[in-house]
Protein backbone atom coordinates (compact mmCIF):
# COMPACT_ATOMS: atom_id res chain seq x y z
CA UNK A 1 0.00 0.00 0.00
CA UNK A 2 0.60 3.32 0.01
CA UNK A 3 -0.07 5.13 3.50
CA UNK A 4 -2.51 4.80 6.31
CA UNK A 5 -4.79 6.93 8.14
CA UNK A 6 -7.57 7.57 9.87
CA UNK A 7 -10.76 9.77 9.18
CA UNK A 8 -9.77 13.17 11.28
CA UNK A 9 -12.12 14.89 13.83
CA UNK A 10 -14.09 11.46 15.13
CA UNK A 11 -15.43 10.59 11.63
CA UNK A 12 -14.08 7.45 11.58
CA UNK A 13 -16.51 6.37 14.82
CA UNK A 14 -19.42 8.31 13.11
CA UNK A 15 -19.47 6.76 10.06
CA UNK A 16 -18.07 3.07 11.19
CA UNK A 17 -15.03 2.60 8.88
CA UNK A 18 -11.27 2.84 9.37
CA UNK A 19 -8.85 3.45 6.74
CA UNK A 20 -6.37 0.61 6.73
CA UNK A 21 -4.14 1.31 3.30
CA UNK A 22 -4.56 2.49 0.46
CA UNK A 23 -3.68 0.80 -3.31
CA UNK A 24 -4.68 0.61 -6.71
CA UNK A 25 -6.16 -1.00 -9.79
CA UNK A 26 -4.17 -1.37 -12.98
CA UNK A 27 -4.27 -1.76 -15.96
CA UNK A 28 -2.68 -5.02 -15.66
CA UNK A 29 -5.05 -6.23 -13.17
CA UNK A 30 -7.78 -5.85 -15.50
CA UNK A 31 -6.13 -7.88 -18.59
CA UNK A 32 -5.63 -10.61 -15.61
CA UNK A 33 -9.17 -10.36 -15.12
CA UNK A 34 -8.73 -9.64 -11.71
CA UNK A 35 -10.95 -6.19 -11.48
CA UNK A 36 -13.98 -7.51 -10.14
CA UNK A 37 -16.13 -5.37 -7.53
CA UNK A 38 -18.61 -7.91 -5.65
CA UNK A 39 -21.93 -6.25 -3.93
CA UNK A 40 -24.56 -8.25 -2.33
CA UNK A 41 -26.49 -7.66 -5.18
CA UNK A 42 -24.06 -8.32 -8.13
CA UNK A 43 -20.47 -8.40 -9.33
CA UNK A 44 -19.26 -5.90 -11.63
CA UNK A 45 -16.03 -5.55 -13.75
CA UNK A 46 -14.41 -2.60 -13.31
CA UNK A 47 -12.61 -1.50 -16.51
CA UNK A 48 -10.88 2.04 -15.76
CA UNK A 49 -7.74 2.00 -13.95
CA UNK A 50 -7.88 3.68 -10.35
CA UNK A 51 -6.60 4.31 -6.92
CA UNK A 52 -8.99 2.88 -4.06
CA UNK A 53 -8.83 2.46 0.04
CA UNK A 54 -8.99 -0.66 1.59
CA UNK A 55 -11.39 -0.27 4.63
CA UNK A 56 -12.71 -1.41 7.82
CA UNK A 57 -16.15 -1.40 9.42
CA UNK A 58 -16.74 -0.53 12.97
CA UNK A 59 -19.33 -0.20 15.15
CA UNK A 60 -22.95 -0.97 13.24
CA UNK A 61 -21.71 0.12 9.47
CA UNK A 62 -21.63 -3.16 7.00
CA UNK A 63 -19.73 -3.74 4.14
CA UNK A 64 -20.85 -2.42 0.95
CA UNK A 65 -18.83 -3.49 -1.52
CA UNK A 66 -15.27 -6.04 -1.90
CA UNK A 67 -12.79 -6.16 -3.90
CA UNK A 68 -10.78 -9.27 -3.80
CA UNK A 69 -10.15 -9.66 -0.08
CA UNK A 70 -10.35 -5.97 0.25
CA UNK A 71 -13.51 -4.11 1.55
CA UNK A 72 -13.88 -0.79 -1.15
CA UNK A 73 -17.39 0.18 -0.12
CA UNK A 74 -19.36 0.88 3.09
CA UNK A 75 -22.97 1.69 4.64
CA UNK A 76 -24.17 2.66 8.06
CA UNK A 77 -26.91 0.23 9.15
CA UNK A 78 -29.39 2.90 8.24
CA UNK A 79 -28.42 3.48 5.29
CA UNK A 80 -27.91 7.28 5.24
CA UNK A 81 -24.44 6.70 4.28
CA UNK A 82 -22.82 4.43 1.63
CA UNK A 83 -19.19 5.29 0.31
CA UNK A 84 -17.27 3.80 -2.16
CA UNK A 85 -13.70 4.75 -1.96
CA UNK A 86 -13.21 5.35 -5.74
CA UNK A 87 -15.08 7.50 -8.69
CA UNK A 88 -17.68 5.10 -10.05
CA UNK A 89 -17.55 7.07 -13.13
CA UNK A 90 -13.92 6.35 -13.79
CA UNK A 91 -14.52 2.75 -13.47
CA UNK A 92 -18.24 1.84 -15.30
CA UNK A 93 -19.62 2.30 -17.82
CA UNK A 94 -22.89 4.52 -17.88
CA UNK A 95 -25.57 0.51 -17.77
CA UNK A 96 -23.21 -0.49 -15.03
CA UNK A 97 -23.45 2.24 -12.68
CA UNK A 98 -26.95 2.16 -13.45
CA UNK A 99 -27.07 -1.41 -12.35
CA UNK A 100 -24.62 -0.99 -9.28
CA UNK A 101 -27.05 2.27 -7.86
CA UNK A 102 -30.63 1.61 -8.90
CA UNK A 103 -30.64 -1.09 -5.71
CA UNK A 104 -29.39 1.89 -3.65
CA UNK A 105 -31.86 4.02 -4.67
CA UNK A 106 -34.48 2.08 -4.57
CA UNK A 107 -33.57 0.96 -0.62
CA UNK A 108 -33.31 4.87 -0.10
CA UNK A 109 -36.91 5.07 -1.10
CA UNK A 110 -35.61 7.63 -3.74
CA UNK A 111 -38.04 8.21 -7.16
CA UNK A 112 -36.68 10.45 -10.54
CA UNK A 113 -37.93 13.84 -10.71
CA UNK A 114 -38.75 12.65 -14.52
CA UNK A 115 -37.81 9.53 -16.82
CA UNK A 116 -36.09 10.22 -20.38
CA UNK A 117 -35.68 8.25 -23.09
CA UNK A 118 -32.97 9.69 -24.93
CA UNK A 119 -29.14 9.06 -25.99
CA UNK A 120 -26.28 10.95 -24.37
CA UNK A 121 -28.65 14.17 -23.15
CA UNK A 122 -28.33 15.25 -19.47
CA UNK A 123 -30.97 16.60 -17.74
CA UNK A 124 -31.62 18.75 -14.76
CA UNK A 125 -35.12 19.96 -12.84
CA UNK A 126 -35.52 22.66 -10.58
CA UNK A 127 -38.51 24.32 -8.86
CA UNK A 128 -39.15 27.69 -10.64
CA UNK A 129 -39.19 30.75 -8.41
CA UNK A 130 -42.44 31.97 -10.15
CA UNK A 131 -44.15 28.75 -10.39
CA UNK A 132 -44.10 25.32 -11.94
CA UNK A 133 -40.97 23.97 -12.87
CA UNK A 134 -37.33 24.69 -15.07
CA UNK A 135 -35.87 21.90 -17.16
CA UNK A 136 -32.47 21.99 -18.44
CA UNK A 137 -31.43 19.62 -21.11
CA UNK A 138 -27.87 19.36 -22.08
CA UNK A 139 -26.37 17.70 -25.36
CA UNK A 140 -22.38 17.12 -25.28
CA UNK A 141 -22.73 15.55 -28.50
CA UNK A 142 -21.76 16.05 -32.11
CA UNK A 143 -25.39 15.82 -33.40
CA UNK A 144 -28.75 16.71 -32.46
CA UNK A 145 -30.41 14.48 -29.24
CA UNK A 146 -34.17 13.87 -29.47
CA UNK A 147 -35.10 13.65 -25.89
CA UNK A 148 -38.45 12.49 -24.50
CA UNK A 149 -38.95 13.69 -20.85
CA UNK A 150 -41.62 12.47 -18.76
CA UNK A 151 -41.93 14.53 -15.09
CA UNK A 152 -43.30 12.78 -12.09
CA UNK A 153 -45.73 15.70 -11.09
CA UNK A 154 -48.52 15.91 -13.44
CA UNK A 155 -48.13 18.06 -16.44
CA UNK A 156 -50.30 20.42 -18.23
CA UNK A 157 -47.92 22.66 -20.36
CA UNK A 158 -44.47 22.66 -21.88
CA UNK A 159 -42.93 25.92 -23.39
CA UNK A 160 -39.32 26.01 -24.76
CA UNK A 161 -37.47 29.20 -23.13
CA UNK A 162 -35.00 29.44 -25.46
CA UNK A 163 -36.67 28.50 -28.50
CA UNK A 164 -39.89 30.61 -27.40
CA UNK A 165 -41.89 28.00 -28.52
CA UNK A 166 -44.67 25.58 -26.78
CA UNK A 167 -44.01 21.57 -26.82
CA UNK A 168 -46.84 19.02 -27.73
CA UNK A 169 -48.09 17.75 -24.11
CA UNK A 170 -49.58 14.05 -24.22
CA UNK A 171 -49.54 11.35 -21.87
CA UNK A 172 -47.63 13.55 -19.18
CA UNK A 173 -44.98 13.66 -21.36
CA UNK A 174 -42.84 16.24 -24.10
CA UNK A 175 -40.31 15.94 -26.52
CA UNK A 176 -37.59 18.37 -27.35
CA UNK A 177 -35.16 18.28 -29.88
CA UNK A 178 -31.69 20.12 -28.76
CA UNK A 179 -28.86 20.94 -31.30
CA UNK A 180 -25.19 19.69 -30.86
CA UNK A 181 -23.64 20.81 -27.97
CA UNK A 182 -26.42 22.80 -26.78
CA UNK A 183 -28.57 23.54 -23.54
CA UNK A 184 -32.87 23.56 -23.85
CA UNK A 185 -34.71 25.17 -21.01
CA UNK A 186 -38.34 24.06 -20.98
CA UNK A 187 -40.98 25.67 -18.46
CA UNK A 188 -43.62 22.87 -16.74
CA UNK A 189 -46.94 23.06 -15.47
Amino acid sequence: GRFSYNPPEGLSELLGVKTLDYSRLTERDIEKGANVLRTESASFKMTGACNYANLKTIGESKTFATFGDEVVGVQTRNKQFTWTTFTLSSVFNASVLYELLLPLIKACNLKPAFEIQSDKAIVLCRQSALRGWLIFVFNLEEKSAKVKITPSFALSQARDLLGTESLSVKDNSFIINVNPRTVSLVHCE
